[in-house]
């Protein structure tokens, strides 16, 4: 049997938009406010790619920078460097789009997998070989690489986005974070895919935390880890003058969560789902709990998150309400015997 989600996507127009919305609200749960990574169905028609201009920003799709319409972004994602995942004529099409300034940033997945699968160990070498290591370029995982292949990344301005909990529960190894830094190179923190990340950046947050407390001696703090999901990633995305900070002049995208506010990052890394009360992108309300969403004119529609009843903006979604939604995936699923993924990890 196939991935459910990729042979609903690839189902309709209907369903791609679906899964996509699900996937929304489930990172808007946990704060998300921009993400990478969903891509439009190929051959599609409307409303695909239009359902993609979703409520969170698609760095890769329709950020919202340059209007409403979608595939003028300046950012690209490619599953990998190897003949299967990149064709030679892309891989020559994305390093002319980098030498020529036209993408700020180029994500690729490298070396996931054990430092003792020979394949992965050799993705960096055909990285270098199709010249994609440099300075606008961001390797996502890069779980088998060593001390050497960091220090050649920190050199060519190559950064690294790391997805603890997904490489654990795949490979029970993830990423040397403690050589990466050693050498200098610049760290992201991202979740990866559903079937064994983190449900949102949130609970990667926490999941990196816990990580770093246990297995690293403390080496990352909480505060490292917020920069690691906020700040740099808009650094490296060439969005630092538009995203990644609360600063005069910047959009409007942040998100509220109760806790310690005299140790916000530790409140953070201990949050739980229920503890985001709001969460704004470019100045739109689009969830949180009942006291601080109702005092925005949006209607809301009801959700339940850990027992803990909140809102969602009722015109968030492209597709309409998300209990028409739900509806609709949950008896998609049913023919294959599974159900639909809780919206969020709940103690």
């Amino acid at each position: 049997m196939g991935i459910p989600g990729g042979e609903l996507q690839r189902k309709s127009d209907e369903s791609f938009c679906d899964v996509a919305a699900y996937a929304e609200v489930r990172a808007l749960i946990g704060g998300t406010t921009a993400i990478a990574g969903i891509a439009g169905r190929r051959g599609a028609s409307a409303p695909v790619p239009n359902c993609l201009v979703g409520p969170i920003r698609s760095l890769d799709w329709a950020s919202g920078f340059y209007g409403a319409t979608v595939g003028h972004e300046r950012i690209e994602n490619a599953l990998g460097v190897t003949p299967r995942d990149l064709k030679e004529s892309d891989a020559q099409r994305l390093a002319d789009a980098l030498a020529t300034k036209k993408l700020d940033l180029l994500l690729v997945h490298v070396a996931e997998g054990s430092p003792l699968d020979v394949e992965s160990s050799v993705e960096f070498r055909a990285l270098k070989g199709v010249g994609l290591l440099g300075a606008h370029t961001a390797i996502i995982h890069g779980t088998a690489l060593g001390v050497d292949e960091f220090r050649q990344m920190r050199e060519a301005g190559t950064a690294l986005v790391w997805s603890p909990r997904s490489n654990v529960e795949l490979y029970n190894v993830t990423t040397n974070i403690m050589a990466a830094l050693r050498q200098g190179v610049t760290i992201a923190l991202a979740p990866d895919w559903a079937p064994t990340g983190s449900s949102n950046l949130l609970a990667e947050v926490q999941y990196a935390s816990r990580w770093s407390r246990e297995q690293l001696f403390g080496l990352l703090s909480d505060r490292q880890l917020f920069e690691m999901a906020t700040a740099i990633p808009a650094r490296l995305a060439g969005a630092e003058d538009r995203i990644g900070s609360l600063r005069p002049g910047l959009y409007a995208d942040l998100f509220v969560v109760k806790g310690d506010a005299a140790q916000p990052f530790a409140a953070l890394a201990h949050a739980r789902p229920e503890d985001v009360q709001l969460v704004v992108v470019g100045g739109v309300p689009l969830y949180g709990g009942p006291s601080l969403m109702g005092q925005f004119p949006a209607a809301g529609e009801s959700l339940e998150t850990c027992g803990r009843p909140m809102l969602l903006n009722a015109a968030a979604l492209p597709g309409g309400r998300f209990a028409e939604v739900s509806t609709r995936l949950t008896t998609a699923l049913k023919s294959y015997g599974l159900e639909l993924a809780p919206l969020a990890e709940c103690p």
